[in-house]
């Protein structure tokens, strides 16, 4: 899989993943999780080139191997995270750039 993405907020997910897949996105293989359990399982055994993943999930997964996450964050001021609330466009450019 290319990309899995984890986002709790289940509205926000799919709005941002209706444009993503039509603005970019729609080449690669894009996973979705929106329950914990599920994505702490296949965080270990799947290997996708990028995961996008919410902030809250830090503490919750291991840290094996050197896994590509780009974070997503409530707090704009988060230094090693990307505000999720910025516009899709914003976010897709960030995504593609991984």
């Amino acid at each position: 899989m290319d990309v899995c993405f984890y986002e709790p907020d289940e509205m926000l997910a799919e709005r941002l993943l209706d444009y993503w897949m039509s603005h970019g996105l729609e080449k690669y293989d894009v996973g979705y999780y929106s329950d914990e359990a599920l994505l702490r399982e296949v965080f270990v055994t799947d290997k996708v080139r990028l995961w996008i993943l919410d902030d809250s999930m830090r503490e919750c997964l291991p840290e094996e191997g050197n896994k590509n996450i780009l974070w997503l964050s409530n707090n704009p001021e988060a230094v090693d995270a990307v505000f999720k609330f910025r516009s899709a466009a914003i976010l897709l450019q960030t995504v593609l750039h991984y």
